[in-house]
């Protein structure tokens, strides 16, 4: 496809763009803002790092055709391989906990960093991609026309600004401002954008609970109440005896950042079962906030970006992320990036303008369900703001109607799943 490619933002979607295109062109640079390699620690432009990270049977599907052996990789590096019908319980309020299914739905319990880090590892085993670290993007070039970009201008740590040449530049930076600004210096519009206002906030927690009080679970998922009660909560084990406890409100009803206030939350949650786990944990050193005021999504139609240049991940939509959706979204893109890079590679004519049209086009296809099954429930609360979608009240009687039958029709749960885990549509009934 040619000489050079630049990806933006080593987060998942960055690392998943990387691996993608690194097939087709000569050399491959992912270049991040953070200096610091993976670790055991949040990197500074992760403010969600801290926080609780599930890899979804779909968001795990499409990384393993990306970085095959995947799940060792994970396992050997301490992520939790789980059966999202048996080892996540779902308490629903007022009907109960969904039951237990030996339903074939892989997922993994990971923190972010051991995400990251195994995915880093396997990209660097590609010879021809280079990750450069501590160096932030500035800019995206572009032809004297518009109609192509030719690379990216970077800053490096020690102030030193170069231009990166590029015949792909791949936005993963999580976020628009690169692409507006390349947008406005070449007269080109914005995209449509739309926002849903939710205002959530979350309050999260390790705590060690001893041997002989860790519940049976992996993961327990207590829900909201819409639409007065907001709050839910997230309990998920990352090693032995270690779990990452989330609090999670709308709104003015924020989840409180010290230790008895916290504890007071979780007592005011639809059922006792987290309350309950924490009465025999060792409480954190500290407790982590984190603001995530709205999900936005971006429109690229035809003609919106020019040749060479692919928003990804973030950097086209941002979901809310209770219901860990961005990651497995970011795949899936990654792996219809590499689709089209197959098809472009034998079009006659110019591939990379038949590409900027295509991919965002195509994403916007691939968004539409997760955004919506996570619209529809975030406005069943009155602090929402945004344009409904025109047939919310039909949709969200669908969503409760399947949720009811899940209880009681293993079919209904493996849809449920496969409508929450990002899996094509049946997949779970064939399995």
């Amino acid at each position: 496809m040619g000489e050079d490619a630049v990806v933006i933002g080593a987060g998942i979607a960055g690392l998943s763009a990387a691996m993608a295109v690194s097939g087709f062109f000569r050399n491959v640079t992912l270049v991040e803002r953070d200096a610091t390699e993976p670790s055991d620690d949040p990197r500074a432009g992760v403010p969600q790092g801290r926080h609780p990270h599930v890899l979804t049977s779909g968001a795990l599907r499409a990384l393993e055709e990306l970085f095959p052996g995947l799940s060792q990789a994970l396992t050997e590096a301490g992520a939790l391989p789980l059966s999202a019908g048996w080892d996540i319980r779902q308490e629903v309020p007022g009907v109960g906990a969904l039951p237990q299914r030996r339903i074939p739905c892989p997922t993994f319990a990971a923190t972010r960093p051991v995400l990251e880090r195994v995915l880093s590892q396997s990209l660097k085993a590609q010879t021809n991609v280079t990750i450069r670290r501590g160096v932030a993007a500035l800019g995206i070039s572009t032809a004297p026309d518009g109609s192509r970009a030719t690379g990216v201008r970077v800053e490096d740590e020690d102030g030193e600004v170069k231009d990166i040449k590029a015949d792909l530049v791949v936005d993963a930076s999580g976020r628009i401002g690169l692409i507006a600004r390349a947008l406005e210096a070449i007269g080109r519009p914005m995209p449509r954008g739309e926002a849903i206002g939710i205002g959530i906030g979350y309050t999260t927690g390790v705590f060690r609970i001893p041997s002989d009080a860790e519940p049976d679970f992996g993961i327990l998922v207590t829900w909201a109440d819409p639409p007065h009660n907001g709050r839910s909560g997230y309990l998920v084990k990352i090693a032995d005896n270690v779990w990452q406890v989330l609090m999670v409100g709308r709104g003015g009803d924020q989840p409180p950042a010290d230790i008895d206030s916290f504890y007071d939350f979780a007592r005011t949650l639809a059922t006792s079962s987290i309350s309950d786990a924490l009465k025999k944990a060792c409480p954190p050193q500290k407790l982590t906030r984190f603001r995530f005021p709205e999900s936005t999504r971006w429109r690229f139609g035809a003609g919106s970006a020019p040749a060479g240049l692919l928003p990804i991940g973030d950097s086209l939509c941002r979901f809310n992320p209770i219901y860990g959706q961005g990651m497995a979204v970011a795949a899936q893109e990654a792996v219809l990036l590499r689709e089209l890079l197959q098809s472009c590679a034998s079009r006659a004519t110019d591939g990379l303008s038949w590409l900027a049209d295509e991919f965002p086009s195509r994403c916007d296809a691939l968004v539409e369900a997760p955004w919506m099954t996570s619209a529809v429930p975030d406005f069943a609360y009155p602090v929402t703001t945004g344009a409904r979608p025109q047939d919310f009240d039909e949709r969200i009687r669908a969503q409760g109607e399947l949720l009811q039958n899940a209880f009681h029709d293993e079919a209904a749960h493996r849809t449920l799943l496969g409508v929450q885990n990002l899996l094509p549509r049946g997949f779970l009934a064939l399995a």
